[in-house]
């Protein structure tokens, strides 16, 4: 009996370990955000997101789910899906202002700030409306947390989605001219960091991997989708990424909808 419970928790520990893992990338991608490694850090959120999906698939292979783990995957989607992409798009908005790199305080002695400041005199107040993220995924990771009974596919825009969108448009600056064609600004970036947060606490259906009553009734649904991604990107890379997740909530709601 004492054997089957160690073999148990020991089963349990594995993807406790990579929900761990998701939380170490999060970590690691906000150093880089906030020290001029955005590549870095897109790429902790590919990551972390690779682990949040396996830390899931692993514990329903080893029959070994728990509410460790379950509060564990909570704690580690609000660092690297919620606080890291709303730092690297705080980052990148405050590289497209003018006095970037300008310190709001007075230097004396001539000495440097080591990095890029906050800006003074309210000039970019708006640069709060990022802290939105991490608010709104922390709601809806303590609302999932609270169901009591699992729905068949996703209420509101789950938490890695949203990162991996982000992840995709920032990704695909350097390689599609969208700032030079929409004259993008830095406050664009923050109406519409509004607008994605609202979306994580929306009540909108959104189309899930994991095994339900959909997958079920089009049981090689989800197989087309992961295709479909990978060929993306890998056709098309950050771009092709930010696409498809752009696409996935307007899909997700014709989806669940009509079939």
């Amino acid at each position: 009996m004492n054997n089957h419970k160690e073999g148990q928790s020991f089963w349990v520990f594995v993807p406790n370990v990579m929900t761990l893992g998701n939380l170490l990338c999060g970590c690691l991608g906000l150093v880089g955000a906030f020290n001029g490694g955005e590549g870095w850090a897109l790429y902790c959120i590919a990551i972390a997101a690779v682990l949040d999906f396996a830390d899931g698939a692993t514990a329903r292979w080893l029959r070994a789910p728990s509410e460790m783990g379950r509060e564990l995957d909570s704690l580690a989607d609000l660092v690297s899906f919620g606080l890291l992409p709303a730092a690297l798009l705080m980052v990148h908005s405050r590289s497209l202002m003018p006095s970037y790199g300008m310190s709001p305080w007075p230097l004396e002695l001539n000495t440097q700030w080591p990095m890029p400041t906050f800006p003074s005199n309210g000039e970019a107040w708006w640069l709060l409306c990022f802290a939105a993220i991490p608010l709104a995924s922390a709601w809806r990771l303590a609302r999932f947390n609270l169901m009591k009974v699992p729905t068949p596919h996703f209420i509101g825009l789950p938490t890695p989605a949203h990162a991996i969108l982000w992840m995709g448009f920032l990704g695909s600056l350097s390689s599609w001219p969208v700032t030079w064609l929409l004259k993008l600004e830095g406050w664009h970036l923050a109406l519409a960091a509004l607008g994605s947060s609202a979306l994580l606490v929306s009540n909108l259906p959104m189309v899930s991997l994991k095994p339900s009553e959909l997958s079920k009734r089009f049981p090689y649904l989800r197989y087309v989708i992961i295709v479909l991604v990978a060929g993306a990107v890998g056709v098309w890379g950050f771009s092709g990424l930010f696409a498809v997740m752009f696409l996935y909530i307007p899909i997700s709601i014709l989806i669940l909808r009509w079939l």
